[in-house]
């Protein structure tokens, strides 16, 4: 009885030592949509998958339906997702929990987030998840979510090949302004060895000159 009270104060006073291990994402799905229990209609489930398969080269976003988190929030098991499924430099996960209060999340993650604005992702996220909340049924919460996440990972990401792009340029620039110096430098050595070489032989001549003058009776 003492063991059992002792447990449920544990779980009671302390969530978050079931909670992280609760949740397990398990295989990734195959397209950009899991809807393990088929909450959405067949269209409305095409509807949102195809236009995230086609720009998944550019943005990896994979929409989720779940209606079951064992005893995570909703944030833990997005995260979970993203780091376990994703893999682009740039990804996120859109969580929709049918019936709660908040939904869709927008967890985003990959290398490249750590080069953008801090403020300015979780400030544009929120933004998408705000409007997405605000949709009158599932699949509506789901597209919106998923499209606007699309829209700012790919935004994110061709500034960032843009920024790239332009360092690059500027490093090649530098590099050619060095070889030009470089060039430069070495035309004027190789000048000033040859006019050297050129004035020791004129004085070399002129000291033979003048001897073999003195040298005449």
């Amino acid at each position: 009885m003492k063991s059992g009270f002792v447990l449920a104060v544990i779980l009671v006073l302390c969530p978050c030592a079931v909670r992280a291990e609760d949740f397990k994402p398990g295989p990734r799905p195959d397209g950009a949509l899991f809807d393990p229990a088929g909450v959405l209609r067949e269209d409305a489930r095409a509807e949102i998958s195809l236009p995230l398969e086609r720009i998944r080269k550019d943005a990896e976003v994979i929409a989720v339906v779940l209606t079951n988190m064992e005893a995570a929030t909703p944030e833990e098991a997005a995260a979970k997702m993203a780091a376990a499924w994703c893999h682009a430099p740039l990804h996120a996960v859109v969580l929709h929990v049918p019936g709660r209060d908040g939904s869709p999340w927008i967890v985003a993650g990959g290398d490249m987030i750590h080069v953008l604005n801090p403020d300015e992702v979780r400030d544009e996220l929120a933004a998408a998840r705000r409007d997405a909340s605000r949709e009158p049924d599932d699949a509506s919460k789901v597209r919106t979510a998923a499209t606007a996440t699309s829209d700012l990972l790919r935004y994110w990401k061709g500034r960032e090949d843009s920024r790239l792009a332009a360092v690059e340029k500027t490093r090649i620039g530098i590099r050619r302004e060095l070889e030009a110096r470089a060039s430069r430098h070495q035309a004027i050595m190789l000048a000033a060895a040859a006019a050297l070489i050129i004035g020791v032989i004129a004085v070399v001549r002129l000291k033979g000159k003048n001897r073999r003058s003195s040298d005449k009776p």
